[in-house]
């Protein structure tokens, strides 16, 4: 795997390498490229959502698998319940789970035939959980914002969209955010939800 740095504003590369390792052991790459990253930014990573996470390798590749069908549409999406669901059975304090399953919720009425009064008790538990967890962590602000939106609570999502965008730390809104948030709060024709 090689891994670089840039310069956002104008692409020049800031540093770059190579990393090779046995690409069943998922999390020793991803220690690898993440010690080596901050070490180039000479960051302390002590409180921050780069260092919560799990060590548990089902509870890691459950959320993965949650992560890749939440991005598929129709009866597929149903699955990210059932991967978010398993990753928090190996894992309970695994934040990102918990953040990925309440974005998966609030998403849910748009592709699949659920209301949003059925899963927004279920949501909001997970992402008080994600948030309890990682205050850090920017998917659980955003689940926070879809919640706040639902319940007509307009400036207090507005607070968690910008809470999220500031936790990212990068010059650009993740592109995955940035379809949700554009998803989740845009203004609604009625509908069956």
């Amino acid at each position: 795997m090689t891994a670089e740095l840039s310069n956002a504003e104008d692409g020049r590369i800031l540093w770059q390498d190579t990393f090779e390792q046995d690409a069943r052991d998922v999390f020793r790459m991803q220690e690898l490229l993440v010690q080596a990253i901050a070490g180039q930014l000479q960051l302390r990573l002590g409180n921050t959502s780069l260092s919560a996470g799990t060590s548990n390798p089902e509870a890691y590749e459950q959320y993965l698998r949650g992560m890749q069908v939440s991005r598929n549409r129709g009866p597929v999406f149903a699955d990210a319940d059932r991967y978010f669901d398993a990753a928090i059975r190996a894992d309970s304090s695994f934040a990102r789970a918990w953040a990925g399953k309440a974005i998966a919720l609030m998403a849910s009425p748009f592709y699949l035939a659920r209301h949003m009064r059925e899963v927004l008790p279920t949501a909001r538990v997970a992402a008080a959980r994600a948030l309890a967890l990682d205050p850090l962590n920017p998917d659980a602000h955003l689940a926070q914002a879809a919640i706040r939106f639902e319940l007509y609570e307009w400036a207090a999502a507005e607070k968690e969209v910008r809470r999220a965008r500031r936790l990212v730390r990068q010059a650009e809104f993740p592109p995955r955010a940035r379809r949700h948030q554009r998803r989740t709060l845009r203004p609604r024709s009625g509908g069956g939800r």
